[in-house]
Protein backbone atom coordinates (compact mmCIF):
# COMPACT_ATOMS: atom_id res chain seq x y z
CA UNK A 1 0.00 0.00 0.00
CA UNK A 2 2.84 2.10 0.93
CA UNK A 3 4.42 1.59 -2.59
CA UNK A 4 1.19 2.18 -4.58
CA UNK A 5 0.89 5.85 -2.56
CA UNK A 6 4.79 6.46 -2.88
CA UNK A 7 3.97 5.74 -6.29
CA UNK A 8 1.14 7.79 -6.64
CA UNK A 9 2.73 10.95 -5.30
CA UNK A 10 6.14 10.67 -7.33
CA UNK A 11 3.38 10.53 -11.03
CA UNK A 12 1.33 13.39 -9.37
CA UNK A 13 5.13 15.40 -8.90
CA UNK A 14 6.03 14.43 -12.37
CA UNK A 15 3.50 15.54 -13.99
CA UNK A 16 3.13 19.09 -12.10
CA UNK A 17 6.36 19.50 -12.92
CA UNK A 18 6.11 18.82 -16.95
CA UNK A 19 3.01 21.45 -16.37
CA UNK A 20 4.90 23.79 -15.37
CA UNK A 21 7.45 23.11 -18.03
CA UNK A 22 4.93 23.08 -21.13
CA UNK A 23 2.88 26.07 -20.00
CA UNK A 24 3.51 29.11 -21.89
CA UNK A 25 5.66 32.02 -19.35
CA UNK A 26 3.78 34.86 -18.29
CA UNK A 27 4.86 37.98 -18.91
CA UNK A 28 6.90 37.69 -22.15
CA UNK A 29 6.15 39.79 -25.02
CA UNK A 30 7.16 38.71 -28.59
CA UNK A 31 8.56 40.90 -31.15
CA UNK A 32 10.24 40.10 -34.65
CA UNK A 33 12.80 41.84 -36.09
CA UNK A 34 13.87 41.62 -39.95
CA UNK A 35 16.97 42.99 -41.71
CA UNK A 36 17.84 43.20 -45.43
CA UNK A 37 21.06 43.87 -46.77
CA UNK A 38 22.93 43.74 -49.95
CA UNK A 39 26.50 42.48 -50.52
CA UNK A 40 28.39 41.96 -53.48
CA UNK A 41 28.41 38.24 -55.10
CA UNK A 42 31.35 36.16 -55.40
CA UNK A 43 30.43 34.19 -58.03
CA UNK A 44 28.49 33.35 -61.08
CA UNK A 45 26.70 30.76 -62.81
CA UNK A 46 26.32 31.31 -66.83
CA UNK A 47 23.51 28.33 -67.98
CA UNK A 48 24.18 27.91 -71.99
CA UNK A 49 22.35 25.09 -73.80
CA UNK A 50 22.07 24.17 -77.13
CA UNK A 51 18.99 22.19 -79.24
CA UNK A 52 19.30 20.46 -82.12
CA UNK A 53 16.71 19.05 -84.15
CA UNK A 54 17.63 16.03 -87.02
CA UNK A 55 15.29 13.24 -88.68
CA UNK A 56 16.85 10.48 -86.72
CA UNK A 57 18.04 10.47 -83.23
CA UNK A 58 20.93 9.90 -83.61
CA UNK A 59 21.67 12.52 -85.80
CA UNK A 60 19.95 15.25 -83.48
CA UNK A 61 22.10 14.15 -80.53
CA UNK A 62 25.51 13.77 -82.11
CA UNK A 63 24.73 17.54 -83.28
CA UNK A 64 24.37 19.13 -79.98
CA UNK A 65 27.45 16.76 -78.86
CA UNK A 66 29.55 18.72 -81.43
CA UNK A 67 28.81 21.92 -80.26
CA UNK A 68 28.64 21.06 -76.78
CA UNK A 69 32.10 19.67 -77.22
CA UNK A 70 33.86 22.79 -79.22
CA UNK A 71 32.39 24.94 -75.72
CA UNK A 72 34.37 22.39 -73.63
CA UNK A 73 37.00 23.14 -75.78
CA UNK A 74 36.86 26.62 -75.31
CA UNK A 75 35.97 26.82 -72.32
CA UNK A 76 39.13 24.87 -71.34
CA UNK A 77 41.27 27.31 -73.56
CA UNK A 78 39.68 29.99 -71.05
CA UNK A 79 41.35 28.16 -67.84
CA UNK A 80 37.89 26.84 -66.32
CA UNK A 81 38.40 23.88 -64.45
CA UNK A 82 36.58 20.80 -64.82
CA UNK A 83 34.70 21.01 -61.52
CA UNK A 84 33.27 24.25 -62.33
CA UNK A 85 31.32 22.63 -65.26
CA UNK A 86 28.16 20.36 -64.70
CA UNK A 87 25.92 19.27 -67.51
CA UNK A 88 22.32 20.17 -65.80
CA UNK A 89 19.77 19.43 -67.99
CA UNK A 90 19.88 16.56 -71.30
CA UNK A 91 17.04 15.02 -73.34
CA UNK A 92 16.48 13.62 -76.45
CA UNK A 93 12.79 13.44 -77.67
CA UNK A 94 10.35 12.88 -80.73
CA UNK A 95 8.79 15.62 -82.56
CA UNK A 96 5.45 14.44 -83.28
CA UNK A 97 3.24 15.94 -86.64
CA UNK A 98 0.11 15.57 -87.85
CA UNK A 99 -0.34 16.51 -91.91
CA UNK A 100 -4.43 15.99 -91.69
CA UNK A 101 -7.05 16.54 -89.06
CA UNK A 102 -7.70 13.21 -87.57
CA UNK A 103 -4.90 11.35 -88.37
CA UNK A 104 -2.73 9.85 -85.50
CA UNK A 105 -0.22 11.75 -84.89
CA UNK A 106 3.82 10.07 -86.15
CA UNK A 107 7.20 11.18 -85.70
CA UNK A 108 8.64 13.75 -88.09
CA UNK A 109 11.94 14.30 -86.47
CA UNK A 110 13.82 14.67 -83.21
CA UNK A 111 15.17 17.28 -80.89
CA UNK A 112 18.06 16.97 -78.71
CA UNK A 113 18.89 19.26 -75.53
CA UNK A 114 21.65 19.85 -73.87
CA UNK A 115 22.58 22.42 -70.72
CA UNK A 116 25.81 23.25 -69.45
CA UNK A 117 26.13 25.35 -66.03
CA UNK A 118 29.43 26.78 -65.46
CA UNK A 119 30.65 28.45 -62.42
CA UNK A 120 33.51 31.02 -62.10
CA UNK A 121 34.96 33.51 -59.48
CA UNK A 122 36.45 35.48 -61.70
CA UNK A 123 33.49 37.53 -63.79
CA UNK A 124 35.57 38.93 -66.10
CA UNK A 125 34.90 35.74 -67.65
CA UNK A 126 31.32 36.14 -67.83
CA UNK A 127 30.95 37.88 -70.85
CA UNK A 128 33.78 35.64 -72.88
CA UNK A 129 31.62 32.54 -71.69
CA UNK A 130 28.90 33.65 -73.73
CA UNK A 131 30.84 34.74 -76.52
CA UNK A 132 32.40 31.68 -76.70
CA UNK A 133 29.39 29.59 -76.12
CA UNK A 134 27.85 31.51 -79.57
CA UNK A 135 31.15 31.15 -81.35
CA UNK A 136 30.41 26.88 -80.71
CA UNK A 137 26.56 26.90 -82.10
CA UNK A 138 25.03 27.25 -78.56
CA UNK A 139 21.57 28.55 -79.34
CA UNK A 140 20.31 28.97 -76.02
CA UNK A 141 21.82 31.59 -73.57
CA UNK A 142 19.19 30.70 -70.57
CA UNK A 143 20.75 33.16 -68.07
CA UNK A 144 22.89 34.15 -65.30
CA UNK A 145 23.17 33.63 -61.46
CA UNK A 146 25.78 35.93 -59.62
CA UNK A 147 25.17 34.56 -56.19
CA UNK A 148 27.05 34.98 -52.81
CA UNK A 149 29.05 31.24 -51.68
CA UNK A 150 31.20 32.79 -48.42
CA UNK A 151 28.09 34.98 -46.92
CA UNK A 152 29.20 34.77 -43.51
CA UNK A 153 30.17 38.17 -42.79
CA UNK A 154 26.97 39.72 -44.27
CA UNK A 155 24.46 37.56 -43.15
CA UNK A 156 26.28 38.17 -39.37
CA UNK A 157 25.62 42.37 -40.51
CA UNK A 158 22.22 41.32 -41.03
CA UNK A 159 21.08 39.37 -37.92
CA UNK A 160 22.60 42.01 -36.06
CA UNK A 161 20.58 44.74 -37.45
CA UNK A 162 17.32 42.32 -37.39
CA UNK A 163 18.03 41.65 -33.26
CA UNK A 164 18.70 45.72 -33.33
CA UNK A 165 15.30 45.88 -35.34
CA UNK A 166 13.35 43.88 -32.69
CA UNK A 167 14.73 45.88 -29.48
CA UNK A 168 13.80 48.87 -31.05
CA UNK A 169 9.61 47.51 -32.08
CA UNK A 170 10.36 45.83 -28.16
CA UNK A 171 11.11 49.00 -26.51
CA UNK A 172 8.73 50.84 -27.93
CA UNK A 173 5.91 48.58 -26.92
CA UNK A 174 7.14 48.14 -23.44
CA UNK A 175 7.12 52.45 -23.45
CA UNK A 176 3.61 52.57 -24.23
CA UNK A 177 2.41 49.37 -22.09
CA UNK A 178 4.29 51.51 -19.17
CA UNK A 179 6.37 48.15 -18.63
CA UNK A 180 10.17 47.40 -18.70
CA UNK A 181 12.05 44.29 -20.68
CA UNK A 182 13.67 42.80 -17.81
CA UNK A 183 15.29 40.23 -20.20
CA UNK A 184 14.72 37.61 -22.45
CA UNK A 185 13.14 34.49 -22.15
CA UNK A 186 14.35 32.81 -25.81
CA UNK A 187 15.40 33.32 -29.62
CA UNK A 188 14.23 32.11 -32.79
CA UNK A 189 16.29 32.83 -35.93
CA UNK A 190 15.58 31.60 -39.70
CA UNK A 191 18.29 30.43 -41.51
CA UNK A 192 18.43 33.48 -43.36
CA UNK A 193 17.74 34.09 -47.06
CA UNK A 194 20.06 34.91 -49.90
CA UNK A 195 18.35 35.85 -52.77
CA UNK A 196 20.39 35.91 -56.26
CA UNK A 197 20.42 38.35 -58.77
CA UNK A 198 19.74 36.61 -62.53
CA UNK A 199 20.33 38.01 -65.67
CA UNK A 200 18.41 37.14 -68.57
CA UNK A 201 20.61 36.50 -71.81
CA UNK A 202 19.12 37.33 -75.32
CA UNK A 203 20.57 35.48 -77.99
CA UNK A 204 20.98 38.94 -80.60
CA UNK A 205 24.87 40.33 -79.95
CA UNK A 206 26.44 42.94 -82.15
CA UNK A 207 28.98 41.32 -84.24
CA UNK A 208 32.22 41.29 -82.53
CA UNK A 209 31.21 43.04 -80.09
CA UNK A 210 32.11 41.51 -76.50
CA UNK A 211 29.15 40.45 -74.04
CA UNK A 212 28.92 42.96 -71.27
CA UNK A 213 27.66 41.66 -67.97
CA UNK A 214 27.59 43.46 -64.72
CA UNK A 215 27.10 41.83 -61.67
CA UNK A 216 25.41 44.15 -58.92
CA UNK A 217 24.71 42.89 -55.39
CA UNK A 218 22.45 40.32 -54.23
CA UNK A 219 20.25 40.60 -51.19
CA UNK A 220 21.01 38.96 -47.73
CA UNK A 221 17.01 38.98 -45.91
CA UNK A 222 17.05 37.22 -42.04
CA UNK A 223 14.58 37.25 -39.24
CA UNK A 224 14.91 36.90 -35.39
CA UNK A 225 11.77 36.45 -33.17
CA UNK A 226 13.00 37.28 -29.72
CA UNK A 227 10.07 36.98 -26.52
CA UNK A 228 11.28 39.45 -23.87
CA UNK A 229 10.16 38.91 -20.59
CA UNK A 230 8.99 42.15 -18.91
CA UNK A 231 8.05 43.45 -15.74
Amino acid sequence: MMKTLLSILLLSLSLMVYSQETHEPKNVMTVTGTAQIFASPDEAIVRLGVAQNASTAQAAQSQANEIIQKLLTSLKSLGIAKENIQTSRMSLSPIYTQTRPGETPRIGSYQATDLLSIRVSDFSLVGKIVDAGTAAGINDVEGIDFELRNAREPRSRAYKEAVADARSKADAVAEALGVKIVGIYDVETDGGAIAPQPRLMGMAKMAGAPTPVEPGQVEVSVTVTIRYQIG
